[in-house]
């Protein structure tokens, strides 16, 4: 591939000579092809480009916090926290240490960090386009078509601008600009990288009947090529980039064709071969798997997960049903109450009981009554649910009092106690 657009360039080179580029002084920075806006502008400092560290971090998903005594931001996202502190070139990346060769600087009141080490401390490939002034910011899962995620997109990470997308003769054909010729190393690193991360291919080089050299990529184990990208120019010497895709070529393979499943309830067949690539993308093999669930927690919380990651949840103390995170209590009186079994000792301690037995037992005439501290007529004792003190009359405990036998670490109320 890289000999292949080096050709290309140096074409490029001699076609272009009445070309003129004009520079200008503004930073763009793009996130897998959005351009991204800052309050800050973007700058260039010591030969290094100083972006906004929240906007950026934010961008990319990641929660931002301030810590003001330190001067140290700290940006979570997943299972990685990143932290960047002023004026130091100390960063830590899941409390392991990278030195930057330039520190983050407060200008207008914004934090602004190396865009390389920001991005990279997430896993994001970072280039710089040296004719559009722009630093490019790849994630590591956006590299392939939305409907083709085992093929990589020639334009989805560098913006590189897509001219037209045809169905002709059973292939699908995108046509894209390429237009930041100097930076033809990278554009070769990022479209061989994102081939090998979504999977092994061998290149040919097949010649055309109009001369033009084509390239044919074969997926491991198939005898059909995948896709096929040439290149051309335009009469203003622009390189262009076709990528022909077959979309009727299935027949010629013995391979099964697969339904997969999405969450938003598409579906799509592809062959056995491509099964792996799109699961990895966000499909599923069954519809099962799509279907979200909602499981119950000892405390009352409630969550939606899919039916694939259910077992997961299950063995970390979530229930697939409210009533397996509920306990029964009851109490001395006949009354009952569902709560959650985190809640089970804070009803113990006001007089309830986890089974009905006990609640019962504690129902029954205090024994020797007539020795007791207890002068009640019927040998019980009053108490409320949340009371501390326990009544030796009805009327003296109110209308939610209950009568039980159990006063274990209470005292009367004063009045009953005269």
């Amino acid at each position: 591939m890289k000999k292949f657009l080096s050709l290309l360039f140096a074409i490029a080179l001699l076609l272009s000579f009445n070309i003129t580029a004009l520079a200008d002084d503004t930073i763009n920075v793009t996130l897998d092809g959005n351009h991204v806006e800052f309050d800050v502008k973007p700058q260039i400092i010591d030969g290094r480009t100083m972006v906004p560290i929240r906007a950026i971090f934010e961008k990319m998903g990641a929660v931002v916090e301030w810590n003001e005594d330190t001067s140290t931001a700290i940006c979570t996202k997943g299972d990685t926290v990143v932290k960047m502190t002023v004026d130091s070139t100390d960063m830590y990346v899941n409390d392991q240490l990278t030195k930057m060769d330039i520190s983050p600087v407060v200008i207008d009141g914004r934090t602004l960090a190396p865009a390389r080490y920001a991005a990279e401390a997430f896993g994001a490939d970072v280039q710089w386009s040296q004719n559009n002034n722009t630093v490019v910011i790849c994630s590591k899962d956006v590299y392939a078509y939305a409907d083709y995620p085992d093929i990589p997109d020639l334009g989805k990470c560098y913006n590189i601008p897509l001219l037209s997308e045809d169905n002709q003769d059973g292939y699908k054909i995108f046509t894209y600009l390429y237009s930041d010729m100097e930076n033809d190393d990278y554009y070769s690193y990022l479209y061989d990288n994102s081939a090998l991360i979504l999977g092994e291919y061998k290149e040919e080089a097949i010649d055309t009947t109009n001369g033009t050299v084509m390239i044919a990529y074969t997926k491991k184990g198939n005898t059909v090529p995948r896709y096929y990208i040439y290149g051309s120019y335009d009469e203003n010497h622009n390189m262009i980039f076709v990528v022909k895709i077959p979309i009727k070529k299935a027949a010629e393979t013995t391979e099964n064709k697969v339904t997969l499943y999405s969450l938003d309830g598409r579906t799509i067949e592809v062959l056995e071969s491509e099964v792996e690539a799109y699961l990895n993308v966000g499909w599923y093999r069954t519809l099962a798997e799509t279907i979200k669930v909602t499981l119950y927690s000892l405390d009352g919380r409630t969550i939606e997960v899919l039916e694939s990651e259910v077992e997961a949840y299950l063995n970390v103390g979530w229930y697939r049903t409210l009533a397996e995170t509920q306990q029964t209590m009851y109490a001395p009186d006949g009354r009952t109450i569902a709560v959650f079994k985190s809640e089970v000792p804070a009803y113990k301690n006001v007089g309830w009981y986890e089974t009905q037995s006990e609640a019962q037992a504690a129902n029954q005439p205090a024994k020797n009554s007539s020795t007791s501290n207890n002068p009640s007529a019927d040998g019980y004792y009053y108490r409320t649910p949340t009371g501390k003190k326990y009544h030796l009359d009805p009327n003296c405990g109110g209308k939610n009092s209950y009568r039980t036998t159990n006063i274990a670490g209470l005292s009367p109320c004063s009045k009953c106690a005269k």
